[in-house]
């Protein structure tokens, strides 16, 4: 069961954490790597308002999640598919399980 009072600013440590651990990078870092330009913060804030901490959290997984699989598919030499995409996730220990991933295809 998830804390209900948890604040924005620990979600935002708890992220940081996340993207150091998997990554070995900061937040500011990962805005580089992904090439954002402010939508980021924009799902970060919806995800906030919609849902609460679960939202945001949320949020920030899938964002972790899809820069993952582009380094894992680097790493194969090719697309990952939707499977090794949820072994991956899963492996991450960021709170996302299959069922919170969306299928993609290939085309």
């Amino acid at each position: 069961m998830e804390k209900k009072d948890i604040t924005k600013d620990e979600l935002f440590k708890e992220f940081e954490k996340n993207l150091d651990r998997i990554f070995g990078f900061s937040i500011e870092r990962f805005k580089q790597c992904t090439r954002d330009d402010g939508k980021m913060d924009r799902h970060f804030d919806e995800g906030w308002s919609s849902s609460g901490p679960q939202g945001l959290r949320h949020e920030m997984g899938i964002k972790i999640a899809c820069l993952d699989y582009v380094f894992m598919s680097k790493e194969l030499g090719r697309n990952g598919t939707f499977e090794e995409f949820c072994d991956r996730v899963e492996e991450l220990d960021i709170g996302l399980k299959r069922a919170d991933l969306v299928p993609f295809y290939d085309h």
